[in-house]
C-alpha cells in the first residue's frame, strides 16, 4: 500500500460517522503529532529554517516566507537532493492551511512561489516529473 493510499485510509477510518468538526479536530491532532516529530531547526549547506521562530535564512540574509512556504522547504531540506513526493509536501503545506482549503494545486502554488524567491540566493527545486520535487543548494554536487 502507497503512503498515499495509507493517509487516504487513515482519513476514511476517521471520517466514518464523524461530523466535519469531529474530521477537522482528529486531522489538526495528526498534523500536531507530526510536527512534534519533527526538528525545529534543520541546517543544509548555508540554509537555515528555524520553525519555533519561523524563519529561514542563508548565511546572514533571512528569507521572508509565509508558513506555507516555510513548512514547504523544511520538508525538502529533509531529504537534500532527494525526491520529496508532492503528497509530502502537502501535508506539510496543509498544516497552516484549513484542512477544507487545501488541495493539489496548493504545492504547485508553494513550490513556483519558492522557487521565485529562493532562485537569486542559488537554492534550486527541481521538479522530477511523476516523483515530486528535489532541493538544490550550492554547497551539494549532483
Amino acid at each position: 500500500m502507497t503512503a498515499r493510499a495509507e493517509v487516504l485510509h487513515e482519513v476514511l477510518d476517521a471520517a466514518n460517522g464523524s461530523t466535519v468538526a469531529e474530521l477537522r479536530e482528529w486531522l489538526e491532532a495528526e498534523l500536531a503529532a507530526e510536527k512534534k516529530r519533527q526538528p525545529s531547526t534543520i541546517y543544509v549547506g548555508h540554509l537555515r529554517v528555524d520553525r519555533e521562530l519561523r524563519k529561514a535564512r542563508i548565511g546572514d540574509q533571512e528569507v521572508n516566507l509565509t508558513m506555507s512556504e516555510l513548512e514547504c522547504l523544511a520538508r525538502l531540506m529533509q531529504t537534500p537532493g532527494r525526491v520529496v513526493c508532492r503528497d509530502s509536501l502537502l501535508v506539510a503545506i496543509c498544516q497552516h492551511v484549513d484542512p477544507i482549503d487545501c488541495n493539489p494545486n496548493n504545492c504547485n502554488v508553494i513550490v513556483s512561489r519558492l522557487r521565485r524567491k529562493l532562485r537569486n540566493i542559488g537554492v534550486e527545486i527541481r521538479t522530477m516529473y511523476g516523483a515530486g520535487y528535489a532541493l538544490k543548494v550550492p554547497e551539494m554536487a549532483t
